[in-house]
């Protein structure tokens, strides 16, 4: 993973950007305008910006995965607790 940091661009980026061998991942996309001088300002978008290897990518989500899972889980386990003690 490296994390480009915030970067500045006249062009809307994608949030989802897959190359052959990579996965960036641009987030808190924004528009932006900036005042240089009198006459010259900056129109664009702002935004953050992590690069992954395909590899490493696949990991991320994987883990991503599990946790909105056992969220899941844990969700149907209190909706059943719920239902019990208005049922019984």
């Amino acid at each position: 993973m490296v994390n480009h940091g915030t970067i500045k661009s006249t062009v809307k980026p994608n949030a989802l950007i897959i190359d052959d061998y990579n996965v960036w991942v641009n987030s808190n996309i924004i528009e932006i305008t900036e005042s240089i001088d009198s006459e010259y300002g900056f129109v664009g978008y702002q935004y953050d910006c992590v690069q992954y290897d395909k590899d490493e990518y696949i990991k991320v989500l994987s883990e991503q995965n599990k946790s909105v899972e056992q969220q899941l889980t844990n969700t149907q386990l209190a909706i059943v607790e719920v239902y019990e003690s208005v049922v019984l």
